[in-house]
């Protein structure tokens, strides 16, 4: 798993202040919902395809 780090910077003088280092937060963090529900999806698909496999390559074997 990689671990990835989120920083943001703000220039005191800037005059959205405060306003800007949310704004810029925001849309980090949606970014970061937006690449989460992109990694579920093809967890989801990929262990799909792995039962789908399984039942496949187990359909014909008698216990």
């Amino acid at each position: 798993m990689t671990m990835t780090s989120v920083g943001v910077q703000a220039d005191v003088n800037d005059p959205e202040g405060i306003l800007g280092v949310i704004r810029s937060f925001r849309e980090q963090m949606v970014e970061i919902q937006q690449l989460n529900q992109t990694l579920i999806g093809n967890t989801n698909r990929r262990n799909s395809t792995m039962q789908n496999t399984h039942y496949a390559n187990n359909s014909g074997v008698k216990h």
